[in-house]
């Protein structure tokens, strides 16, 4: 035990000696050269300058693309809308032509394919009998108009006085002298605004007699465009087609008459939607005693044009009508008959009926409505739900997606069967009979007089031919070799440039064979006399 102690203390007292006693300095260990020149590297390649597309990230460059693409597209959407509203005057008639006609289609196609008139006629017998029923709607609502317009004024101030006594006996139990006193106040305030403002409303009066003038021309301006687009539609598209080049010819005309059926299919259900919704709240009207029922029906069903609005203003104009004729309770009636017309057309005829016409997402036809009329008011709120019906259809299609795949495969399609436009566009491209036959004629005369210039003229034409083949070979051989043509295209003008000198040599010896032919003529001649 006291040995092992001991060899314990021993081997610490060594320890502790080595310790104390002082270390050598370790000698460095040799330097890798191929690391170090590695490292080296690395570090100089991070600290030389990147360029820029290493330097900005992916996703903020693959933002700033398309941050700049939807600005230009953005700002040629609005070049597009100011053009459109500084030539309002010629893009509403035409477009109105172009909804009539897509509504007037199925007409005109009974009476030219079915019935066998001829185009023109069966344009002009559609469009009589679209004329004919506006007017009779015109007429039959100005003549309900006119009768009970005497009794509505009337009853205008009945309703007065009963909304006078109302407010006396009603709620607010006001008293009936401070009613009245109010009513006469607002009737001063407005004779006293018209007289201090009657040149204003003079100014303005003779404005909309010039809005009414342009309404009737711009009508005479529809009503001609849809004559023609009736009569001749295919052909202007066809002029339009021809305009494009060949590859795209084919795919836009399909996609176009895909829109052109989307279009016509949203017109006639709008129609249809709208004719219930004039009739159930004209004939509500009607049934309750309130006046202008007919006028009303026509109203309802122009407003149902316009999506959303429409039914809100026409919906007020009925109330207003119902409650200054017949008082408070018919028109909480009359209210009760709109909003009942209405959710059944909002949930039931709408999802029906244009389902299958437009695939079009509530929220998309609320921000087309709004945006139209932000742009260019009620025309641009009537016009913007088919203009993006349309438009949709189209895309859809170029893209790769058929909305109509029947229209693949059926033939009396509109815009003719599948795969006939290169031939109808071979057929409109013919020349007519009085083209052909003033060529014809043309041509004959030009063989019959042949050429008619003379030989000095053959023979300066030769020579200028031959100075610039000349001129243009010089220039091949002084050009500098850097810049001279391909030796293919060389090869084939000096090919090109000997067939033209055989020609030149030709056409001088007949020239001067022909002048040799003259003067020996002449010379005979001479001679001949001489002798004589």
């Amino acid at each position: 035990m006291k040995s092992r102690l001991e060899r314990i203390q021993q081997t610490g007292r060594k320890w502790l000696s080595n310790l104390s006693r002082p270390q050598p300095e370790a000698s460095p260990a040799p330097i890798d050269v191929e690391s170090y020149n590695q490292d080296l590297s690395k570090v100089k390649a991070n600290t030389e300058p990147v360029s820029e597309k290493e330097a900005v990230p992916l996703t903020l460059r693959v933002a700033a693309d398309w941050s700049w693409r939807l600005l230009v597209i953005t700002v040629a959407f609005a070049g597009f809308l100011y053009v459109v509203a500084k030539f309002q005057v010629i893009v509403v008639p035409v477009a109105v032509a172009l909804l009539l006609s897509v509504l007037l289609e199925p007409v005109l196609r009974i009476l030219y394919v079915k019935l066998h008139f001829p185009r023109t006629l069966a344009a002009a017998v559609t469009l009589i009998i679209g004329l004919g029923i506006v007017t009779a709607m015109i007429s039959i609502s100005s003549t309900q108009l006119a009768s009970e317009l005497p009794n509505l004024i009337a009853h205008t101030k009945e309703g007065v006085d009963e909304g006078i006594h109302w407010l006396a006996t009603g709620p607010l139990k006001m008293d009936t002298e401070t009613a009245t006193r109010l009513w006469e106040q607002a009737q001063d305030q407005i004779q006293s605004y018209a007289r201090k403002n009657a040149s204003w409303l003079a100014s303005n009066a003779l404005g909309t007699m010039s809005a009414v003038t342009g309404a009737f021309t711009g009508a005479l301006a529809a009503l001609f465009c849809l004559f023609f687009f009736l009569k001749d539609g295919r052909k202007i598209w066809q002029w339009f087609l021809r305009l494009l080049p060949r590859s795209a010819r084919n795919p836009l005309n399909e996609a176009a008459i895909r829109g052109w059926v989307t279009l016509g299919a949203y017109t006639r259900t709008q129609c249809l939607v709208a004719a219930i919704d004039a009739v159930g709240i004209g004939g509500g009207a009607y049934l309750i005693g309130v006046p202008l029922a007919i006028p009303l029906a026509i109203l309802v069903f122009l407003a149902a044009f316009v999506p959303i609005l429409g039914a809100i203003l026409s919906g007020m104009m009925a109330v207003a009508i119902a409650l200054v004729d017949k008082g408070f309770t018919t028109a909480i009636v009359m209210l009760i008959i709109i909003l009942v017309v209405q959710q059944v057309e909002s949930n039931l005829l709408q999802p029906a009926l244009m389902s299958n016409a437009v695939s079009l997402h509530p929220v998309a036809v609320l921000l087309a409505v709004a945006g139209g009329g932000a742009a260019m008011g009620i025309v641009g709120a009537v016009f913007a739900v088919p203009i993006l019906a349309f438009v949709n259809t189209t895309v859809l299609y170029l893209r790769g997606y058929d909305s109509f795949i029947r229209l693949s495969y059926q033939k009396d399609r509109p815009g003719g069967p599948p795969g006939s436009l290169d031939r109808e566009l071979a057929e409109a491209a013919r020349p007519s009979e009085q083209n052909l036959a003033e060529a014809r004629q043309a041509k004959a005369e030009a063989e019959k007089g042949g050429d008619q210039r003379t030989p000095r003229e053959h023979a300066e034409q030769a020579e200028k031919v031959q100075k610039e083949i000349q001129n243009t070979l010089s220039e091949f051989a002084s050009a500098d070799p850097n810049q001279m043509l391909p030796g293919d295209a060389k090869t084939d003008f000096e090919v090109g440039a000997t067939t033209k000198i055989e020609k030149v040599a030709q056409a001088e010896q007949a020239a001067h064979e022909e002048e040799r032919g003259v003067s020996w003529q002449g010379d005979n001649s001479e001679t001949a006399g001489s002798n004589e």
